[in-house]
């Protein structure tokens, strides 16, 4: 039995990439939509998608800081914030605010150590910053 499978990302910020695991029984692993051919058993297969960033952002100024941070990250843009995704290295958005500011303040203190995107979207576009966060 054959079925169709497809990949749809969350959102423009990212494009699909390939599938791995049990590729062998898929037609074309470099498309998001492709047919998979199933055999007597059960299989594995993950959608790898890659970060693309809007690079129509060159009169925003931004600032993170501190980086690394122990507990709280400090946003300040000379354009109106919107927006703040923190991403962890996998690409699961972990946090999400709504801002409608200058600035902002971001609280990880429950974040495990390690790196992150931080994604500031504002109405002139979206810069992504890699932040760390060290304890």
């Amino acid at each position: 039995e054959t079925v169709q499978i497809a990949a749809t990302p969350v959102d423009v910020d990212w494009e699909f990439e390939n599938w791995s695991g049990d590729t062998e029984y898929v037609e074309d692993p470099q498309s998001a939509t492709t047919i998979v051919t199933m055999p007597d058993n059960d299989i594995a297969l993950t959608a790898n998608f890659d970060f693309v960033s809007v690079d129509d952002t060159h009169d925003i100024e931004l600032s993170v800081y501190p980086n690394p941070a122990r507990d709280k990250f400090y946003v300040e843009s000379n354009e109106m914030i919107k927006q703040i995704r923190v991403i962890d290295i996998s690409g699961q958005v972990i946090k999400e605010i709504a801002v409608d500011a200058l600035n902002a303040e971001i609280n990880v203190n429950n974040f495990k150590t390690g790196v992150y995107f931080m994604q500031i979207h504002t109405g002139e576009g979206v810069i992504t910053e890699r932040v760390q966060i060290a304890r």
